[in-house]
């Protein structure tokens, strides 16, 4: 998985994440197996429906997009800890490559926790300082 993280104003990364093909072939499989499970097709038992018939009941683009939902939570949770990132709130998401035989790429952007410096604190007390000698 390749991870590149751009910075923009107040505070916000957008994150372009890539997803190998490999993951993808698997997250269409394992999206295949779970819609045949949910739907009924006259014919078949629950949870047996070829995948052929699979897309022509139900489409191509509703298989890639359950495969979609499988893939990116887990990415970008692998994104966030490889870019040491912590965000406040969810991330907005578009799908830039979502196909069969192509690696999926998308962008999140997110809002993350703004880093503070502190600057130099010296604690001066006078009258602290006039107790202590006497």
């Amino acid at each position: 998985m390749k991870v590149t993280a751009e910075k923009l104003d107040n505070h916000k990364m957008t994150l372009e994440i890539e997803v190998p093909q490999a993951e993808v072939a698997k997250a269409i499989d394992q999206a295949c197996r779970q819609l045949a499970n949910q739907v009924s097709i006259p014919g078949f038992r629950k949870g047996k429906v070829p995948r052929k018939i699979l897309e022509q009941r139900i489409g191509k683009e509703a298989i890639l997009n359950e495969a979609f939902e499988l893939m990116a939570g887990k990415a970008y949770g692998q994104a966030l800890d490889e870019q040491e990132l912590d965000p406040v709130t969810r991330p907005e998401v578009e799908v830039v490559t979502l196909a069969e035989d192509q690696p999926l790429v998308f962008k999140a952007t997110v809002t993350v926790k703004p880093e503070v410096t502190l600057g130099e604190y010296k604690m001066s007390c006078p009258s602290f300082e006039m107790r202590a000698s006497i």
